[in-house]
């Protein structure tokens, strides 16, 4: 039979009821750990140290008046302005609805439509080669090229469908999660505020400085800025993603979803006293990774500008290359924060343990985070798109620097909406993965059933 009650016994195992809601056998989750310490204390102590130089010595250069002159404007905060904003909060429900009930539907419409339309389009090329201004042979082989793409994403999402069904459950989840954990959206805009008055500090005091010094010192001075507005950029980004990961991690490891979780500001305290020198460490890579990266792009602009295209060319590769190792470090210490609010370890611990997740389920998480890039990045362009319209619909006499103007703003708003989701969803993977060496036990029916091929109710032959 099915049990339709909460049954809870000591040392019994997880039961399932025909409610999408787990029953719990046990009577407290060990994630996230209760019980923390401090963790990588010496880069605390490093990261404060030269917090407190960089302030010192930067703080006479700080003077928003020399560094942007007012000028006189004819903008006014006018009726597009306010309808775009109304635009901002009804697609920001519209899109968490669409995404919590309809995902499935949207990932496979997008899929298929979107390679679809790469054979449509290497079919194009291939009849009117004219447009592209090449020749019959170059247009067949750029035809061959765009039909084999898509060729290869069709292979991918016949072979991947179980991964992508998984991804589609797991977006489902993140996104209850974000509803069921406002303090995601009040911790990230407390974050991102400091975050943009960190890199405004740098802009100003890089100017400013430019100006009062010699080439040279201004050339030191300018890398040493860069590198620490980096430094504080990447730490901030770290601080959110534990903060994220610990208010998820507890959600996703409550008995009760329904009774509200302590959130992430826990977790926000935690990153900023226990784990401050964990954060510094991650962040500490990418910014020197971002530097080297800053100063082979300005000595690439200079070869371009003395006429050296082989140097610029081999620049621009050793800065592209940077790029993407950056990318992945980032992508790497993403994983390794959450890790950090679950258990409380320190750098290299919680990247041991990204190491295995990632030999154990590699393939989900890049179908994780690919497809979700691809959903967030189409659906961000296609609601601007449509805001750029309804303006064009109910503004007739608005010009078209003040429809773009809206559009923008409604993008920008999904995008930060869309990179709080993403966040989520990391964490609700990560907790899926640590939940299923447990026997997924604390994993919602749905998400199993997935995995076991079953029908969303399990049966209880004890009962």
């Amino acid at each position: 039979m099915y049990t339709t009650q909460p049954v809870k016994e000591s040392g019994s195992p997880l039961l399932y009821s025909n409610t999408n809601t787990p029953v719990y056998a046990d009577d407290s989750a060990e994630l996230p750990v209760k019980k923390r310490g401090c963790t990588d204390i010496i880069f605390s102590i490093i990261f404060i140290a030269v917090l407190i130089y960089y302030f010192i010595n930067t703080a006479q250069y700080f003077d928003l008046d020399l560094a942007f002159k007012p000028k006189t404007t004819s903008f006014k905060f006018n009726d597009v302005l306010k309808t775009s904003l109304w635009l901002c909060g009804g697609f920001g429900i519209a899109w968490l609805i669409l995404l919590r009930y309809l995902s499935g539907v949207l990932v496979w419409m997008l899929a298929i439509v979107g390679n679809g339309a790469l054979y449509v389009v290497g079919f194009l090329v291939y009849r009117n080669p004219e447009t592209l201004k090449l020749s019959s042979q170059n247009a067949f082989y750029l035809m061959i090229i765009i039909e084999i793409v898509a060729i290869v994403i069709t292979l991918l999402l016949i072979l991947l469908r179980n991964k992508i069904k998984l991804t589609i459950g797991l977006l489902k989840n993140s996104v209850s999660a974000f509803t069921s954990v406002p303090s995601v959206v009040f911790v990230s805009v407390i974050v991102a505020a400091i975050m943009i008055c960190a890199i405004l500090y740098g802009v100003v005091v890089n100017i400013n400085a430019v100006t009062a010094l010699s080439a040279g010192d201004s050339a030191k001075f300018v890398i040493f800025v860069v590198f620490v507005t980096a430094w504080i950029g990447f730490f901030l980004s770290g601080l959110l993603q534990l903060s994220i990961g610990g208010g998820i991690g507890h959600w996703y490891f409550t008995k009760d979803r329904t009774m509200g979780t302590p959130g992430c500001f826990r977790y926000l305290f935690f990153g900023l006293t226990l784990h401050l020198g964990t954060i510094a460490v991650g962040s500490l890579i990418l910014a020197i990774l971002f530097t080297i990266r800053f100063i082979v792009n300005k000595a690439k602009k200079s070869a371009k500008a003395k006429g050296n295209k082989i140097g610029a060319c081999l620049l621009g590769c050793i800065a592209c290359c940077l790029k993407c190792f950056e990318s992945l470090i980032d992508w790497l210490t993403s994983y390794a924060y959450i890790f950090v609010a679950l258990h409380g370890e320190s750098f290299i611990s919680s990247g041991k343990r990204v190491t295995a997740l990632l030999k154990k389920h590699f393939d989900t998480a890049a179908v994780n985070d690919g497809l979700s890039w691809f959903i967030f990045t189409v659906g961000n362009i296609l609601l601007g798109v449509l805001t750029y319209s309804v303006l064009g619909k109910i503004y007739e006499d608005a010009t078209t620097s003040q429809r773009m103007m809206g559009a923008s703003i409604v993008f920008v708003f999904l995008y930060a909406l869309s990179l709080m989701l993403k966040r989520v969803l990391q964490a609700v993977f990560v907790c899926f993965a640590e939940d299923a060496e447990d026997g997924y036990k604390y994993t919602p029916v749905e998400l199993r059933a997935i995995i076991e091929g079953s029908d969303l109710v399990v049966k209880d032959n004890s009962v």
